[in-house]
């Protein structure tokens, strides 16, 4: 939503013995249908507090998720990549690559679905 496609107004509305509501409305310029907030005038303070906190409310998830540790990819030599290729592709699994060539399994996945090798575990 763009705001500059929008007018904003505030005012106020007597509610009786309650007291005032604050009225906000939102007008869009292209004479559409607006929007129109009601806020009791006690509960302004804690919306404001809320609207200035807006950035840590909306950041902070609502269920914490864990964050995942990115695993660093070695880079290896093309002659390296293309023998693991040759080899796996004349039957060699996976895993007794990685044990003969001293790297990691997810590397060896890694390094063979970038050239274009479907792995199905």
């Amino acid at each position: 939503m763009d705001t500059a496609n929008f007018n904003y107004s505030i005012h106020y509305k007597n509610n009786g013995a309650n007291g005032k509501i604050v009225v906000l409305t939102q007008a869009p310029n292209n004479k559409g249908e607006g929007n129109t907030l009601e806020i009791p005038e006690s509960d302004l303070g804690n919306v404001i507090t809320k609207l200035s906190n807006f950035r840590d409310i909306v950041d902070t998830p609502i269920i914490a998720i864990p964050e995942k540790e990115e695993e660093k990819i070695e880079t290896l030599r093309p002659n390296i990549v293309h023998t693991i290729v040759t080899l796996f592709l004349s039957g060699i699994p996976v895993p007794d690559l990685a044990k003969q060539y001293d790297y990691s399994e997810d590397i060896i996945k890694f390094h063979l679905e970038e050239k274009g090798i479907i792995l199905l575990d």
